[in-house]
């Protein structure tokens, strides 16, 4: 079993932003720091997305393919590494559908766009 982050010296903080009452989008914002590491990870989240978008779709929306696709668990990931911004150490395209037992971990989960980048 993983160990909880406090207990690898590490602190981490998630804030959640939504327009008013509209849930259609949520933005996440986290940031995780310790000793030797300080990110900062931005998701955008479309929790009611009914279907992944195509893949083909999601490399021209990135202006190049995916350093590493997965499909597991009926979730679709698209990644980049490095992300595709600079100063982004990934991006990454992701899609877990309500059918998916990986809900019961991710439940604030749809379609969403993620960057994450160290803070200088």
């Amino acid at each position: 079993m993983a160990k909880p982050l406090r207990d690898l010296g590490l602190d981490y903080a998630s804030h959640v932003f939504t327009r008013g009452d509209d849930a259609a989008l949520f933005l996440v914002i986290s940031r995780i720091s310790g000793p030797s590491i300080e990110r900062i990870e931005c998701r955008i989240i479309a929790p009611d997305a009914a279907a992944a978008p195509d893949g083909d779709l999601v490399a021209t929306w990135a202006n190049r393919p995916p350093t590493r696709s997965i499909d597991q668990f009926g979730a679709r990931i698209w990644q980049w590494e490095p992300g595709l911004r600079d100063g982004h150490l990934s991006t990454g395209v992701v899609f877990v559908p309500e059918s998916s037992p990986l809900r019961a971990q991710l439940p604030l989960f749809g379609l969403a766009i993620a960057a994450m980048g160290n803070i200088d």
